[in-house]
This record gives structure tokens, sequence and C-alpha cells, in this order.
């Protein structure tokens, strides 16, 4: 299993055949066995990073709405846009991209590269286990809910903690904040931050899957390591791709005017 996992699944072609060998794998999530994995993994990733999010995030926006008005001496309405396009829809699904790979990440990382080392994906083999239905499938999953779920809590967060404290530590009031963030957040941001938080979660998931499960003779540190670093860097292009095809292409069009 390691070995024909190595040479399958890596670089980023070996990574789109990760993607699709796992979603014709979706279905595994009804087996009782891989929904306690995948239970189990939520844990590992979601719950452990939510935890860190709460004073980091309504400080962020706090120091938006603060900067904005105080800084830029800005009105409350252009503070809270500023705040929309800097929280819903670019710092917060990297922030907590980022906070989920150096949480959860390093732990995944490890575990599956310890498993490798000891043998286990061979084992389970023997038992008849597909570690593609058994492992894959459900950290994938796990690593991609607990990403749209972190995303939309440090959003929560961020906007909540931020009206809430700057209304007490400014000359500007919490229904004055409210009223003009729901006025001017609309569902495309919203739609626009699950797509972002969706993709990201994915890119995670099927860095540390290729990686940790096919890590051959590398060490377990280095294993680690190198799952982070390509996590960050595929939540950075998915991000830049992702921005081009938004702003580049849906706003402005391909084909420039002469």
């Amino acid at each position: 299993m390691s070995s024909a996992f190595s040479s399958r699944y890596q670089g980023i072609a070996g990574h789109f055949l990760l993607f699709r060998d796992a979603v014709t794998n979706l279905p595994a999530l009804a087996r009782p066995a891989v929904r306690d994995m995948f239970s189990r993994q939520i844990q590992m990733t979601g719950e452990a990073t939510l935890n860190a999010l709460v004073i980091r995030a309504a400080g962020l926006g706090t120091l938006i709405i603060a900067f904005m008005i105080h800084i830029l001496s800005a009105d409350a309405a252009y503070a809270v846009r500023i705040l929309i396009w800097a929280v819903l829809r670019e710092i917060g699904p990297l922030f907590a991209a980022m906070l989920l790979i150096m949480r959860s990440v390093t732990m995944l990382a490890s575990e599956f590269a310890e498993m490798h080392s000891r043998g286990e994906y061979d084992r389970l083999r023997m038992m008849h286990i597909d570690p593609l239905q058994y492992l894959v499938v459900p950290t994938i999953a796990a690593i991609t809910v607990s990403s749209i779920v972190v995303t939309f809590y440090f959003q929560l967060l961020a906007v909540g903690g931020g009206i809430f404290i700057s209304a007490m530590l400014m000359d500007v009031s919490i229904s004055e904040l409210s009223e003009h963030f729901f006025a001017l957040a609309s569902l495309s941001d919203i739609l626009y931050t699950f797509i972002k938080s969706t993709g990201f979660g994915i890119g995670i998931g099927l860095v540390v899957c290729a990686q940790g499960m096919g890590g051959r003779t590398a060490s377990v540190p280095e294993i680690v390591s190198r799952s982070v670093m390509q996590s960050i860097f595929a939540v950075l292009l998915f991000n830049a791709v992702f921005a081009y095809l938004v702003f580049g292409v849906a706003l402005f069009g391909i084909i420039k005017a002469p």
C-alpha cells in the first residue's frame, strides 16, 4: 500500500488523482467504522483549532475597525465595509487555514508517518481493509468540514467581537456598526467564503494523505515538515487562482478592450 501510494499519488497530477479516487469512494463514509474514523479526525482537526480562535479573532476585528476609524478617519460604514472585505473574504479563510495547518496537519502527518513505519497499512490490507476508504476518505472529509466550520467560527468572532469591543472603546455604537454590517454583507460574501474554505480544506487533506501515507523511507519530522510546507503552498496557490478567476475573469473578462 505505501509503495503504491508513493508512486501513484505524488506530484500535482497525483494529488488530482487522489482527489478523484477519494470522491469516488465517498460512499464509504456510510460504513460505521469509517464514520467513527471521520468523527475522530474531526476531533483532531476542528475541535483542537476552535479553542485557539477566540482572542485572535476578536482582536483582529477590533484592530481593523479601530485602524479605519482612528488612523484613517473613516466613518463607521466604510470601516465595516473594510471589515467585511478583509475578514469575510480574505483574512478569515486564510487565517483559519493556516491555523488548521499549524495545529492539525502536524498531528495527522506524524500519525500517518508512524503508521507507515510500523507497517500498519500492510496489516490493514491483509485484513481486506482498503486504507483509501478507511483513512484517506474520512481524513479529507474531516479536514474539509473543519476548514469550513473553523472559518465561519473565526468570522463570527472577528465581526461580532470586533463590533462589540470597538463600541466599548470608541465613540461608536453597537447598533450603528451592526446596521452597517447587515446592510453591506451579502450572500455572495458567504458563498465566496464557503468556496475558499472548502478548497483550502480539500487541498490540505490531499497533501496530508499523500505525504503522510506515502513517505517511503523519509523520517517522521521530514514528512511533517514537508506536509506543512506543501499545505501552505496549496492554500496560497488556490487562493491566488480563485482570486484571479473571481476578480480577474468574472469581473473584468478575459479579453481586454484595446
